[in-house]
């Protein structure tokens, strides 16, 4: 695969996940590019912080329990993670 084709399908993957959440299978299927390409390009998008699940539950197409990826920021998962204080109560 020439670099070309790694950008168009990389690009192509992110567009498909801009509108509705959804799982690998899914745009595999929408674009026609193989699943494993996807896995590969999700974990780029994801290390760079442009794709993250949104939910997770049933794939309509395997009924297997998935996660389903959106590049939407509004529909990224809020970061419930607890900040602890610098503050140590001794003044």
């Amino acid at each position: 695969m020439d670099s070309k084709t790694y950008r168009t399908q990389l690009e192509t993957v992110y567009k498909a996940l801009k509108d509705i959440p959804k799982t690998m299978l899914q745009v595999a299927q929408e674009t026609g590019i193989l699943r494993a390409n996807i896995c590969r390009y999700i974990r780029i998008l994801r290390k760079l912080e442009k794709v993250a699940v949104a939910k997770k539950g049933f794939c309509p197409i395997t009924k297997h329990w998935a996660g389903f990826y959106t590049t939407d920021k509004a529909k990224f998962p809020k970061d419930n993670q607890l900040v602890l204080s610098l503050y140590d109560g001794a003044n």
